[in-house]
């Protein structure tokens, strides 16, 4: 679960069509979990452990869609971002008393793509759903979003 802010722009275009654009800091798009690997050197056993999440995210959108109803659009995402991410590597080998962990932060740009749908409940209140594919140079997610939007 994350939470964030978004600023954003967008307008109906010829009747049906709508262009906008947004810009968006959340606390995080994931936690990536755990992955664990043992085996044996020299007759030590050893295990290793890779935990990755994200930390801070910023981002830029354009948003696609088409006005199904007055109260209803349908939308498509494109946008780049840059996330902060935090990895922890632990080594252990219980049998010679020996462990360790590792801590690093790293900064990565990121694309998002997705489809979404924005419902107007009120003049300025509208509930959002979305799924984004989110696709850096060293992993790839999914991530699906309710939201809150309030207009002006």
């Amino acid at each position: 679960m994350n939470f964030g802010v978004q600023l954003g722009y967008g307008a109906t275009l010829g009747g049906n069509f709508y262009l906008g654009a947004e810009i968006g800091l959340r606390n995080s798009i994931g936690d990536f979990g755990d992955k664990t690997s043992t085996g044996e050197i020299n007759g030590v056993a050893y295990s290793e452990k890779i935990s990755a999440k994200t930390t801070t995210t910023k981002m830029f959108s354009i948003l696609l869609g088409f006005v199904v109803s007055p109260n209803a659009l349908i939308y498509a995402r494109l946008g780049k971002g840059n996330a902060d991410s935090e990895v922890t590597y632990t080594q252990n080998a219980p049998s010679i008393n020996f462990s360790e962990t590792e801590k690093s932060t790293n900064d990565g740009d990121f694309t998002i793509y997705g489809l979404g749908l924005d419902y107007l409940m009120t003049k300025n209140l509208s509930v959002k759903v979305e799924a984004n594919k989110i696709s850096a140079d060293d992993a790839d997610g999914t991530s699906f979003n309710v939201g809150v939007n309030y207009r002006f």
